[in-house]
């Protein structure tokens, strides 16, 4: 369900999903959340998924193995890519691993400003997003079961961004966990950490990648530095390098985070 694009969405399942599709327009509008239903629709199994949030110049190389890869499922292989603020190297390393998409291969590149033209020319569609109605955020909002009287007040706060409220809700879910893991770490509790794994999400590795960019810059902002206490930035960095985006949630917790946890004990 995608509040506000219903154009969108009807365009994709009309035509297709291209094999090379650009989503753009402004943050917090439902870009993503609309990839990743497709991406879920599109594959059979969430090993022939590939997220990248933050394009670096070895995860654009990578995609070049992972769409050439015959997919696990029946299906198709997707690959996510936010390109916003991406450096033009990065993107061109990009641009070469898509020079040859296989039929059963799907990538959807989202930006939020207008990409470079070689971009731009390789895309098969560009779907523009746009700021939604405070109407159309209520409407989202009582969809997903909110108080009426909230509904509106947070419409009307939204900016026409969705995403911002509906993120602020899942978030402060997913951080329970999060914490536990920051306490795992600044506590060196290995058995605590590995009892998460049964828990552990997708979208509980996102948000610990935002914690250990926040950490290590200092600037916070979903998280404090209160509430995550002291724990040294080579740690945080050991963190970050351990995260890979093709790694299932439960490894995450029993090789990747384990592994580094145990190294620092």
């Amino acid at each position: 369900m995608i509040a506000g694009h219903e154009r969108i969405v009807a365009q994709i399942e009309r035509d297709g999903l291209p094999q090379i599709s650009l989503f753009i327009g402004p943050k917090s509008v439902g870009k993503m959340r609309l990839a990743n239903q497709l991406a879920k629709a599109e594959a059979s199994t969430f090993e022939d998924i590939l997220r990248i949030n933050l394009l670096t110049a070895e995860l654009a190389r990578n995609v070049a193995t992972f769409i050439h890869t015959a997919p696990k499922g029946n299906a198709a292989r997707v690959v996510i890519v936010n390109i916003q603020r991406a450096p033009e190297n990065n993107l061109n390393i990009l641009l070469k691993s898509l020079e040859d998409v296989p039929t059963f291969a799907r990538v959807i590149l989202i930006s939020q400003d207008t990409p470079m033209d070689t971009i731009l020319s390789r895309a098969g569609a560009v779907y523009s997003f746009a700021l939604l109605t405070t109407d159309q955020v209520e409407e989202a909002l009582l969809l997903r079961r909110f108080n009426p009287s909230e509904a509106r007040i947070r419409a009307e706060a939204s900016g026409g961004q969705l995403a911002i409220v509906l993120n602020r809700e899942e978030t402060s879910k997913l951080k329970t966990l999060v914490l536990v893991v920051a306490r795992c770490f600044r506590e060196h509790d290995t058995a605590a950490l590995d009892a998460l794994a049964n828990r552990w999400t997708d979208e509980h590795t996102d948000l610990l990648v935002r914690l250990a960019h926040e950490a290590t810059t200092k600037r916070w902002r979903i998280f404090n530095e209160e509430e995550i206490g002291v724990i040294p930035g080579r740690v945080w960095l050991a963190i970050l390098r351990a995260l890979k985006p093709d790694v299932r949630p439960r490894l995450v917790i029993h090789a990747q985070l384990a592994g580094v946890l145990r190294s620092i004990s």
